[in-house]
């Protein structure tokens, strides 16, 4: 990807050239301020004027004003999305995959609203037009599809690993043993249990997963074959039995991925009041069930994730611990006798 970089006061931030119309690529020579060209993008001709504020750590660019020479009376306004290219060393790296609402769009406010974080989401189409501070959206990025990790790659661009990987993609179709549904049994498993072994394969053999990241794997208990019980019953076979598969593969990836550093985190963060779980008709539990807002559920895995260590790779946790988990006492004891945070049978 072609495009301009231009040092702000702790890093270096990039417009993509597909965000200013061709025509005026050609005219544009950096005068007014600035402004270097990375080693993909060509030599500009001359006529060039940039009138943009100059970035910081706490501001960055939202629109750019061009004004060629062959047209001095005219300048030309486009707004622009800029990415830290070059963070400073000491920023903290955050991928979440699945950020456009629910738990991962909590989870991507929260980040952003640190000043020592720089937030990288993911959305499945173009990304949101609102463009916080420190956020950097990659668009089209579909974890069912195997190209969603390279795509990732190509759109990030950084030198560094990310420090943290959430994977909150998922998707809940309910089912019944009369009524199952083939297609929403192949998408579920595809965006739950296969798409993130090609996406982390791709992000660690492409340099943005090192020693010390953390990946945190956006489980349920609805996939602990433990706490099924007949009080709740059967059905809802793509969901649960799909998660129970994310277990498997966060499990087998802690030990593929142990020798290089790398904690796998399955997690369990909490029965939601969210677009999803409103969408299957959960909504009528929520109150009996202890459902919290996202932006709860956000705050208390953040801090789990703060301090997971190698000593916690490939298990199931609940960070909120059993509150939420209709079963519990059934399968695991009185919830008043059980910690928090809690580790999941699988």
């Amino acid at each position: 990807m072609s495009g301009f970089c231009f040092p702000g006061a702790t890093a270096c931030h990039y417009i993509s050239t597909e965000l200013i119309p061709p025509k005026f690529l050609h005219t544009f020579r950096a005068e007014k301020y600035a402004i270097f060209c990375d080693a993909f993008c060509p030599p500009l001709p001359s006529h060039f004027a940039f009138f943009i504020p100059r970035p910081t750590s706490q501001r960055l660019v939202s629109n750019l004003t061009c004004r060629s020479s062959l047209e001095p009376s005219r300048r030309h306004t486009f707004p622009i999305t800029t990415t830290n290219r070059v963070p400073s060393a000491n920023m903290k790296r955050v991928c979440i995959v699945g950020a456009t609402r629910g738990l991962g769009r909590a989870l991507l406010d929260l980040y952003a609203s640190q000043s020592n974080t720089v937030v990288y989401g993911t959305a499945r189409h173009d990304a949101p037009k609102e463009h916080e501070e420190r956020v950097h959206w990659l668009s089209n990025i579909d974890v069912s599809k195997e190209s969603a990790g390279p795509e990732i790659l190509h759109q990030y661009g950084g030198n560094e690993p990310f420090d943290i990987l959430y994977v909150t993609a998922g998707y809940f179709a309910t089912e019944t043993f009369d009524k199952p549904n083939w297609e929403d049994e192949v998408k579920t498993y595809a965006i739950s249990a296969i798409g993130p072994v090609f996406l982390i394969h791709h992000l660690v053999h492409g340099n943005a997963l090192k020693k010390g990241t953390k990946i945190v794997l956006i489980s349920s208990e609805a996939g602990s074959i433990c706490l099924r019980h007949e009080k709740e019953g059967g059905g809802n076979f793509s969901h649960h039995a799909s998660k129970a598969a994310l277990n498997m593969v966060g499990k087998l990836l802690s030990l593929d991925l142990k020798d290089k550093g790398i904690v796998v985190s399955l997690v369990h963060p909490g029965f939601m009041r969210t677009e999803m779980t409103k969408g299957v008709g959960y909504d009528k539990y929520w109150d009996a069930g202890g459902a919290v807002i996202p932006e709860v559920a956000a705050k208390t895995l953040a801090e789990w994730t703060d301090h997971l260590d190698m000593s916690k790779t490939g298990q199931l946790w609940a960070p909120r611990g059993a509150r939420d988990i209709g079963t519990a006492e059934e399968t695991m004891g009185p919830k008043d006798t059980l910690p928090t945070p809690l580790q999941l049978p699988w």
